[in-house]
């Protein structure tokens, strides 16, 4: 699931990017849209750094969480 959304901000990030471009290139007088637009290039990025470092997180959880399952047979021998 996070992977789906991960991709779909990359999606969205490298169409604001395209977008940017051909603003400055069409209306380099219009800089308060391409503004606009960069601020919200910025904010995708920040997101999309955001949902990989709460993907580590869960992974690293779940890890944990297989671990401690791994070594409950092995401590309820010796009780």
């Amino acid at each position: 699931m996070l992977d789906r959304q991960i991709t779909s901000l990359k999606e969205q990030e490298d169409k604001t990017r395209k977008m940017v471009q051909q603003m400055a290139k069409k209306r380099p007088q219009d800089v308060g849209n391409a503004r606009i637009l960069a601020k919200e290039l910025v904010r995708a990025r920040k997101q999309r750094q955001r949902m990989y470092q709460s993907k580590a997180t869960l992974n690293s959880i779940q890890m944990q969480l297989q671990e401690q399952v791994g070594r409950r047979p092995e401590s309820s021998q010796f009780g």
